[in-house]
């Protein structure tokens, strides 16, 4: 009997396992780079070789799908792009579109937009194994929303990604007149089977929390003793000031608005929250 070993495509630098493989000569000027090299996010032996394989499997698929797109060209009669074209094509990188973005949508917006759109497209670029936006295939959503579920995520979280990952390219699209669909629009994202809801706290707890924030009486306390009887978010009332407690009026409540100082999460989140219980020392103080 023959042993036939398989090919191994990773290999271990400091902690982590990394995926690379070089890309086919026949279709090296379709990209900006001559090797696919990405990082599986793992320590395990065995579940690098379990991504590496998959990955590898993707890229064999995508590569076979831009030879046949070559020969159904040539049997069909259509004008084949030359390879300075083509290379000239594929300069669009998701770094550079990423750029774009960020500085025509991201004026006034805070940390966390462009941390999250950064960490869209860099999941994008490790699933895909490429930089090139010319590179994308009808069939690599598919892809993506299988790499990104396989990382555990949950449905809304993979949600999320994809409508950042979606909003970039339209803008991109739209800019620079690209004569392709977006697509990423109209992906299919099953739901979790196994989501829970979250019960609330118990009033019991949250009183005891509350007569504990009595007794302690200093400043950390008195915050978790306004959380927890308002709900607000920890930003919202680290960011009140005195005027923005009302305890005189007829309804005594709090004012949540944007200051210059703290800038709320959503246009929604601007309200009057109602429920106060007075004797709180955060509030008596002011």
């Amino acid at each position: 009997m023959v042993w036939v070993r398989s090919p191994v495509y990773f290999y271990k630098r400091g902690e982590m396992f990394y995926f690379s493989r070089a890309v086919p000569s026949d279709l090296q000027h379709r990209f900006d780079k001559r090797k696919v090299e990405v990082s599986l996010r793992t320590k395990s032996v065995s579940r690098a070789r379990k991504s590496a394989a998959a990955l590898s499997d993707r890229l064999e698929r995508y590569w076979d799908s831009l030879r046949m797109e070559l020969i159904y060209s040539r049997e069909l009669g259509l004008s084949v792009i030359e390879e300075g074209t083509a290379r000239q094509a594929s300069k669009l990188t998701f770094d550079e579109v990423l750029e774009l973005y960020h500085r025509l949508k991201g004026v006034g917006k805070t940390k966390l937009f462009f941390e999250g759109s950064e960490r869209s497209i860099r999941y994008l670029k490790d699933c895909l194994g490429h930089n090139s936006v010319d590179g994308l295939m009808p069939g690599d959503a598919g892809l993506f929303r299988d790499y990104l579920l396989e990382r555990g995520m949950s449905a809304s979280s993979v949600k999320r990604v994809i409508a950042s990952v979606r909003a970039i390219l339209n803008l991109v699209i739209k800019e620079r007149g690209l004569s392709r669909p977006n697509i990423f629009n109209g992906v299919f994202i099953p739901k979790d089977l196994d989501k829970r809801s979250r019960p609330p706290i118990p009033s019991g707890e949250i009183q005891k929390i509350q007569n504990e924030c009595r007794s302690a009486d200093d400043e950390p306390r008195w915050l978790i003793a306004l959380i927890s009887d308002t709900g607000v978010r920890l930003a919202e009332a680290c960011g009140l000031l005195c005027s923005d407690i009302k305890l005189t009026d007829a309804v005594p409540h709090l004012v949540i608005r944007e200051h210059p100082w703290r800038r709320l999460k959503t246009s929604s989140s601007n309200r009057d929250v109602l429920n106060l219980i007075s004797d709180f020392r955060v509030i008596s103080r002011c």
